[in-house]
């Protein structure tokens, strides 16, 4: 005859063992999958030679897959609006058209589409908090003080970038900025130059600059309420953008 002691051990441990496979199906069904997008701008990044990858003011048709019309490899010649419109192009996704029937602007989709898209709510839903952002998000900001400028001199409305993973908290650093948070945004696009020393684009001191496509890390100040004030181009980069200056939004392409 069992003990009771025994029995309570036996009750105990199968309540173990059922929240643990309660906990374990719960993992598996949180791991949302990649969107095509994303996945497709990974690709770019672990494919694209340094001599094919440079950024250029230049649309979609600046990215080019192997397999393409005289194309062996993948090369991204391109900048940020053309890259992000290529990546959802090519993954068939409806963003680009949807909001291409919205804009006035009907050669390529530029920055002002996007950030209008996100303001208007068509083609992309604004994500208010980046605790909320998702990977394959639109990332991006507006240069309202109007000092955007690219290495090579030209004027820039802001940028955009693909989210790569779910951002994380950062222990606070220099610049520190009053009742905020600091987090670190992986992002995936296509810029003059890297954000921040593990950027997939960076070079030690004295070899060219990389540019073009590349993995790489803003960190991004938000409120105690989670929404966005601020950045820097990297995790400890000493210059802090204010949103008041250089407004941040966050867009989710339409689904699949």
């Amino acid at each position: 005859m069992v003990s009771t002691t025994i029995k309570r051990t036996l009750v105990a441990m199968l309540m173990v063992m059922g929240t643990a496979q309660v906990l374990a199906t719960d993992e598996v069904q949180s791991v949302a999958p990649v969107p095509k997008h994303l996945e497709l701008a990974r690709e770019l990044v672990a494919t694209v030679k340094p001599e094919n990858n440079k950024y250029v003011i230049r649309g979609p048709e600046g990215v080019r897959w192997k397999g393409d019309l005289f194309t062996s490899e993948n090369t991204v010649n391109t900048m940020c609006t053309g890259f992000v419109s290529a990546m959802l192009e090519k993954a068939k996704n409806p963003t680009v058209k949807e909001i291409e029937s919205k804009t006035y602007w009907k050669k390529h989709l530029r920055l002002d589409s996007y950030w209008e898209a996100v303001q208007k709510g068509y083609g992309l839903k604004k994500v208010p908090t980046l605790d909320a952002a998702k990977p394959g998000d639109l990332f991006m900001f507006w240069c309202a003080d109007g000092v955007c400028r690219t290495r090579e001199g030209y004027d820039a409305y802001g940028h955009i970038t693909i989210v790569d993973a779910i951002s994380k908290r950062k222990q606070p650093t220099p610049p520190l900025i009053e009742n905020t948070t600091q987090w670190l945004v992986t992002v995936i696009d296509s810029a003059d130059g890297p954000h921040g020393r593990e950027d997939t684009r960076w070079r030690p001191k004295g070899e060219p600059i990389a540019t073009g496509v590349g993995r790489g890390t803003y960190r991004v100040y938000t409120d105690l309420a989670g929404i966005p004030v601020g950045y820097t181009n990297g995790p400890n980069d000493p210059k802090y953008h204010d949103s008041k200056e250089r407004p941040i939004n966050i867009g989710r392409p339409l689904p699949y």
